[in-house]
């Protein structure tokens, strides 16, 4: 999709290129990956899409984690954060909104939510049989949430540092974070 605003306010210009692209669940079919622990989305306002795509992995429950931003590139998208937030409910996950201090359960949609810049998000599976301690690994890695260094709170990287950290299986990213990328590289690479 094009990218009006983001050309507007940079200056930047954009060229339409083609991409060959597949589903999540056609990828993990070819790669024989049968179960994700965490998936870390940053599809700049694809998430959606992404989503659609795993239909599959979702029914089976076979993602535990799954973390996604949220941002203006929903709208230059023509998505919204409550067709992400419905999908994955539907498919009996418990969302829950990442601030700089804490992780807070969203137990019902409101609009009020689709008119945050920017934000990220954590879905958990009620499949997962020890939903408690998984949910005790989340809120202790959310103490000592680490600053970027631009003094913004990076939201999320105590939450993938825990989550590489205690898993046993796949952890999958698609997209590329600023900080994310980096570090899930240099924690998996054997």
């Amino acid at each position: 999709y094009k990218r009006d605003r983001l050309e507007a306010t940079s200056g930047l210009f954009c060229k339409k290129i083609q991409v060959i692209t597949d589903t999540l669940d056609n990828f993990c079919n070819d790669h024989a990956i049968d179960h994700i622990h965490f998936l870390k989305m940053s599809a700049e306002g694809a998430e959606y899409d992404v989503l659609k795509g795993a239909k599959s992995l979702l029914t089976q429950k076979k993602i535990d984690f799954i973390q996604f931003g949220y941002g203006d590139a929903y709208e230059d998208a023509g998505r919204s954060l409550k067709e992400v937030y419905e999908l994955l409910c539907n498919h009996e996950y418990e969302i829950f909104k990442m601030y700089s201090d804490k992780i807070v359960h969203i137990k019902k949609w409101h609009d009020v939510f689709e008119h945050v810049k920017q934000a990220h998000f954590l879905a958990i599976s009620r499949s997962i049989s020890d939903y408690s301690l998984e949910m005790q690994m989340v809120f202790e890695a959310e103490k000592d949430r680490p600053r970027c260094m631009d003094g913004t709170d990076a939201t999320h990287m105590t939450l993938l540092l825990a989550a590489v950290m205690h898993t046993q299986g796949p952890i999958l990213e698609m997209g590329v974070g600023d900080l994310s990328t980096p570090l899930l590289h240099a924690l998996c690479i054997k």
